[in-house]
């Protein structure tokens, strides 16, 4: 270890020098109201691979003050820096680390600041903790308030609205129609009358040339009349039977005129009738449009306050800033920060004070560091922020005076970007230095051609500009199908790599596909893996824990989701059952938090553990004992290991769902009663299941959320968070509507002589 002296203009920095000469060159550079024995840790774990060069800046430790004591513009606080460099730093570029102000000094010497001029070419890399370039963040604080950037999803037109029929009724009446006469049914028999006549004059003709032929003629005539009246009435007969005919034709014209007026008026009911459906039908689909545009409106606004109370959110943790910049406020603020920054140190962020940190000149530097926010807080440079170097982000996910959000503000600023987080505090260096000064380490020795791990793959894509969970890793079982499908696409709408577990290889491959959109669908366009586990499966899940870790890295979120239903009789469930819904519903979720926990704990960048629990492990019912028991131990699990991971930066999550529209239902296993009774329970619950029409998309967005505010236990459908209530205030109710339940299913569990015993 060396100590230096800088001269910088008027001042002169003090230099601490670590490692050996020959080796790249680290610079590190503190913040307020520290001095650069916070970096000792990390310094000391640096020196074993690098050349480490630490100072005090101006006004702090032992550098001396300037003479005007709000010379802290950022030309001035570069200029420093660009004499550290020059005067030890050697000839090649160094490496910067910056913490604080120390990181907003090296945004500004690694971007297009004009102050950082005299920096160009001097650095070839920059890790930054917890100190944004203000440019990043006021462009941040723009987009997120007021949409700047974002695609609105387009109005649909409005319906054309229907019209009445072209065609109106026609009404015909036929005034003055004129009757046709029908011919007289008698005329025949005048006609036979008048031969007869005749006859009878050439019969008395006959009679006075030959009597002797009268009697022939008599009979002759009388023959002759009685063919007469044979003809006559055969003809009488005939006109009838026409008439006859004519009459049934026109009956049956008109019983067919009839039904035609019938049909006609059917049809035209049945027309009305058509017509009404399709109203209505358009309605519906209007109705439909109408609602999914409100949904699609609500959802807008509830993001847009979500992104404006994250401002909000940081403009909170930076009012002090303000009081700093303030003369007489800020000297007062800066006494009570002296007083009592150690024993905040150790409250708020597990740091233990030791000799040098805080320093003893601790409030001297804090009365001195009120020129940072003096000569810099107004101050918003020229240009964009690019950084020409490639940049490592270290986000401290508990930071009390910059959020995540703000931080990753610098994406789509550097390329390439790194982006690690950590579950820790404001001075991270000093509660977690072994992890720092790991990241350094690998990031430089990345960029010097060491390996491309599979760490820095997901940092380097977590850097890039996109969704909430860009270049994070998020694990589902269960993912096939339902809730842990809806799960999957949800993570990888907002940028997350996903790995689709399912006992159903074809299924995960299908759910891969729809995301990566090979499938050939409304893909969410991420980037997916399928895997085919059976979570039941000891020695299956943990060669899928390996596989997982050596091929993606360690999950950022994992939800356990993998689930089964069997239903019936406790007494009527057998060893066989109740040990297959154990092994998949408990087991499952117990050894995806044991080897996936285990990993994210030595990791030590923190995540979030979801485990799908039911209603049904708060609200007691009949015939589903052995269900809620695995899910009742799913959630108190749970609670327990929220418990054990809270100082590792790891949260548990339990979702209670409810009655949700999934395929559950009708995989359920139905115990105690006949394979067609069970056919018909399968088949009835899901109809009630889908008529009560909540979507799993609904649980996806519910697990999101509980992510994003580390909540410990979510009951989402309605009746869910009922039972929830039920339960923790009035567990009598609960166990009064258990018993309602249980009479109105006797009905459907009733003993059968040809049932099986299980």
């Amino acid at each position: 270890m060396r100590d230096h002296r800088v001269r910088s203009g008027e001042v002169e920095l003090a230099v601490r020098e670590r490692g050996e000469a020959h080796r790249p060159t680290v610079v590190l550079v503190h913040g307020y109201p520290d001095t650069s024995a916070v970096w000792d840790e990390v310094a000391d774990m640096l020196a074993q691979r690098f050349r480490v060069l630490a100072y005090d800046v101006r006004g702090a430790g032992a550098s001396t003050t300037p003479d005007d004591p709000n010379d802290y513009r950022m030309e001035a606080l570069l200029g420093d820096l660009a004499a550290v460099i020059d005067a030890v730093g050697g000839d090649a570029p160094v490496h910067l680390v910056g913490h604080d102000w120390g990181s907003v000094q090296g945004w500004a010497a690694v971007t297009d600041d004009p102050a950082g001029e005299p920096l160009q070419g001097r650095i070839a890399s920059f890790t930054s903790i917890s100190g944004p370039d203000w440019r990043h963040v006021a462009e941040w604080a723009r987009r997120e308030t007021t949409g700047r950037g974002e695609r609105r999803p387009a109005r649909s037109g409005r319906p054309a609205r229907s019209g009445r029929p072209a065609a109106a009724r026609e009404r015909a009446a036929d005034d003055g129609e004129r009757d046709h006469d029908r011919p007289d049914q008698a005329e025949g028999g005048r006609d036979a009358a008048e031969r007869m006549e005749g006859r009878r004059m050439m019969a008395g003709q006959a009679a006075e040339r030959a009597r002797a032929t009268a009697e022939r003629a008599r009979a002759m005539a009388e023959r002759a009349r009685a063919m007469a009246e044979r003809t006559r009435g055969m003809r009488e007969g005939a006109g009838r039977t026409r008439g006859v005919r004519e009459g049934a034709g026109w009956m049956r014209g008109g019983r067919n005129g009839a039904g035609w007026m019938r049909g006609g008026r059917d049809g035209a009911g049945r027309t009305r009738d058509a017509r009404e459906g399709a109203g209505r039908m358009r309605g519906m689909r209007e109705g439909g449009e109408r609602m999914r545009g409100v949904r699609e409106g609500a959802g807008r606004v509830r993001d847009r306050a979500r992104r404006t109370a994250r401002v909000l959110d940081q403009a909170r943790r930076s009012a002090y800033m303000p009081v700093f910049a303030a003369p007489g406020t800020g000297e007062a603020l800066a006494r009570v920060v002296s007083a009592t920054f150690a024993r905040g140190l150790k409250r708020a962020e597990g740091g233990e004070p030791r000799p040098g940190h805080p320093a003893p000149t601790l409030a001297r530097d804090a009365r001195n560091g009120l020129g940072l926010y003096r000569a810099n807080l107004r101050r918003i440079p020229s240009g964009d922020g690019t950084a020409r170097v490639p940049v490592q982000l270290i986000v401290p996910t508990r930071d009390r005076y910059a959020t995540p959000e703000a931080l990753l503000s610098a994406r789509g600023h550097a390329d390439p970007l790194y982006v690690r987080r950590i579950p820790a505090g404001h001075w991270v260096a000093r509660t977690h230095p072994d992890r720092i000064a790991n990241w350094v380490t690998e990031f430089i020795d990345h960029l010097a051609g060491g390996p491309d791990t599979p760490d820095l793959v997901r940092a380097r894509a977590a850097g890039r500009p996109g969704g909430e969970y860009t270049g994070r890793l998020v694990l589902v079982t269960g993912a096939g199908s339902g809730i842990g499908r809806a799960t999957a696409r949800a993570f990888a709408a907002e940028g997350a790599e996903v790995v689709v577990a399912d006992i159903d290889e074809g299924a995960a491959k299908h759910v891969a596909d729809e995301i990566s959109g090979a499938g050939g669908g409304d893909g969410a366009h991420g980037e997916a893996h399928p895997y085919g586990v059976d979570v039941a499966d000891a020695e299956a899940m943990e060669r899928f824990a390996d596989y997982v870790t050596e091929n993606f890295g360690v999950p950022d979120v994992l939800v356990n989701n993998a689930g089964i239903g069997v239903a019936g009789p406790l007494l009527e469930t057998g060893e066989s059952d109740w040990a297959r819904i154990r092994s998949v519903n408990l087991d499952g979720v117990y050894r995806g938090c044991r080897l996936f926990g285990a990993r994210m704990v030595a990791r030590g960048e923190g995540g979030h553990i979801v485990n799908i629990a039911s209603m049904a492990a708060f609200v007691p019912g009949p015939h589903v004992a052995a269900y809620s028991a695995t899910k009742a131990a799913v959630l108190q699990l749970s609670e327990c290991l929220r418990q054990e991971l809270v100082d590792e930066g790891i949260g548990v999550t339990a979702i209670c769902p409810g009655v949700i529209d999934t395929e559950i239902p009708r995989r359920t296993r139905y115990v105690g009663v006949s394979a067609e009774t069970a056919d018909d329970l399968r088949e009835s619950t899901a109809r009630a299941f889908a008529r009560r029409g909540y979507p799993p998309e609904r649980v996806a967005r519910a697990i999101l959320h509980a992510v994003r505010h580390n909540r410990p236990v979510v009951p989402v459908a309605a009746e869910a968070r009922v039972g929830r209530t039920i339960s923790r205030f009035a567990p009598s109710a609960n166990r009064a509507l258990a018993r309602v339940a249980r009479r109105a299913g006797e009905r459907r569990f009733i003993d059968q002589p040809d049932m099986p015993s299980s």
